[in-house]
């Protein structure tokens, strides 16, 4: 997992894997605990996607140009295109979900 930048952004989207990208902020007990299920989705899924944390906070600019409006959010990309997006909370089986959906497929939170 790594942190991600208006620098390093497009070298993660430009990947061969789908990318899971959870926008934060450092405060706030729903950022928190989906920092926690963001975490535990990466131990199972990083051989399968690359992951990323974004924040928001310091990254206002890069959150906007994916249309973040709530935090957090959690992003599923498939190169730059989003296939999946969760505004609040969500879980790990609905980023899992997201992951292995065909290319074609778009997963509504």
């Amino acid at each position: 997992m790594q942190r991600v930048s208006p620098e390093n952004v497009s070298d993660l989207l430009t990947q061969d894997a789908r990318t899971v990208l959870l926008f934060g902020a450092p405060h706030g007990e729903s950022v928190m605990a989906q920092a926690v299920v963001f975490a535990e989705a990466w131990v199972e899924h990083r051989a399968e996607a690359a992951f990323g944390y974004v924040d928001a906070a310091e990254h206002v600019a890069l959150a906007r140009s994916f249309g973040v409006r709530v935090l957090p959010t959690t992003l599923v990309l498939d190169r730059s295109e989003i296939v999946a997006r969760f505004e609040g909370r969500c879980s790990g089986a609905a980023i899992a979900s997201a992951l292995f959906a065909p290319p074609d497929a778009r997963v509504a939170a």
